[in-house]
């Protein structure tokens, strides 16, 4: 929504206010999706995603989720496996979900069950991916998280290197590179997160498999 024209009609109608209440926090998500149907433009001919962790930011993650999902988009990024629950009862069965948190032991029948991705950070938690899917026959897909900056959660850009050949192979894991000041934000809205094949620094992927620059 551009700046001076205030709330839509839909924001501005009223609500129903427990008397306890101390506060009114009116979320506007005609904004929300106007700031992404802007970023997604500024991404083409990548696909731009939602981050919608931490309840939207405070913004309501069904609400918001489903607003981008009517809105077109089609990929969402989440921290825990409660979130992508409820994210996934928001948007089509067709829309992809990425948990950030990534892939803990025993936790695969419940991805399974939801239909969500495990953001990998490590090559231990993928060899606990890949013994699940060997022992299940589960082919939804996961995520490579690869520190290239932030010093976080990630694999190295060494270790990255080593699943190429894998990778590229199969296309069925995607790309999420950690990366300082690379990701798009919408103000007062959730993250948007561009995926798209960057050039660096991970030279190696390119031509392979899906990329995203995802900052939290």
């Amino acid at each position: 929504i551009p700046q001076g024209t205030g709330l839509t009609p839909e924001a501005n109608q009223p609500a129903t206010i427990a008397s306890s209440a101390t506060g009114v926090l009116t979320v506007d998500l005609d904004a929300i999706v106007a700031n992404w149907r802007k970023l997604e433009k500024t991404a083409v001919p990548a696909e731009c995603a939602g981050v919608v962790k931490a309840d939207a930011y405070g913004c309501g993650a069904a609400e918001v989720a489903g607003a981008l999902s009517r809105a077109g988009c089609k990929t969402f990024f989440v921290a825990t496996l409660d979130e992508a629950r409820v994210v996934r009862a928001a948007v089509p069965a067709a829309a992809a979900i990425y948990v950030l948190d990534g892939f803990f032991q025993n936790t695969g029948d419940v991805y399974a069950q939801i239909d969500c991705k495990p953001v990998i950070g490590e090559l231990n938690e993928l060899a606990e991916w890949d013994v699940f899917c060997r022992r299940s026959g589960w082919s939804g897909g996961a995520a490579i998280h690869i520190d290239t900056g932030m010093n976080r959660l990630g694999m190295t850009t060494t270790e990255a290197q080593g699943l190429i050949p894998r990778i590229i192979t199969t296309k069925a894991v995607d790309l999420v590179e950690k990366a300082h000041n690379k990701a798009i934000y919408a103000d007062g809205a959730p993250e948007i997160t561009p995926i798209t094949y960057w050039p660096d620094p991970v030279e190696g992927f390119k031509g392979g498999p899906g990329r995203s620059f995802a900052d939290d």
